[in-house]
């Protein structure tokens, strides 16, 4: 019995030392008992992304069904079984010019007034870029759905970025949502979206 104890300590100690190791998206990530390696993405000819290569675009299919609403993001990403999405749009010009922090916590108020089946966290400010974020996390048929979403500013540009995953694998995806986050870039001049 104690020879296994210690090897349940081996293991947690190999794990810790993983993602100690494996903690940037330049190095990889140590997500849910895996390394996730990272790429550049480019989007509408001008922004760039760090994204997990494993991600792909999701299908229209399981956009629908997932975001019914006319609203969903604009670009839309997830893992291969569908549990791990990250999405993000551009908000309306007239907003361009707004803080990041009063957006998000209109955003906030919005869904407190509407939504009490939300339980919203304190606002957070990104570190790398200019932008704000808070988590919330909802009840599903099967289970709990953790999501945080974000505003950030990007050269003249306001994007709002949503990340959603299960409620038990978010403590593995935290740092590394907001790693990706930071790593949004404007990459060209003198265009227009």
């Amino acid at each position: 019995m104690e020879a296994m104890y210690q090897d349940e300590i081996i293991l947690q100690k190999r794990e810790e030392n993983l993602k100690e190791q494996y903690s940037s998206l330049e190095e990889g990530c140590y997500v849910k008992g895996e390394i996730i390696l990272f790429e550049k993405a480019t989007f509408a000819e001008r922004f760039s992304l760090m994204i997990p290569k494993i991600f792909m675009s999701m299908s229209e299919e399981y956009a629908n069904i997932k975001y019914p609403s006319l609203y969903r993001p604009e670009y839309l990403l997830t893992n291969e079984d569908l549990t791990v999405n990250m999405g993000w749009t551009f908000l309306p010009n007239h907003m361009e010019m707004s803080e990041t922090k009063q957006i998000a916590e209109q955003v906030q108020r919005i869904f407190i007034k509407e939504q009490d089946v939300f339980e919203l966290s304190d606002l957070n400010e990104l570190q790398k870029v200019e932008g704000h974020f808070f988590h919330f996390y909802q009840n599903t048929l099967d289970d709990t759905v953790y999501n945080v979403l974000a505003f950030v500013k990007v050269d003249r540009y306001l994007m709002q970025l949503n990340f959603n995953c299960f409620m038990e694998d978010y403590p593995d995806w935290e740092n590394v949502v907001v790693q990706m986050w930071e790593s949004v870039k404007y990459e060209k001049e003198n265009t227009k979206l």
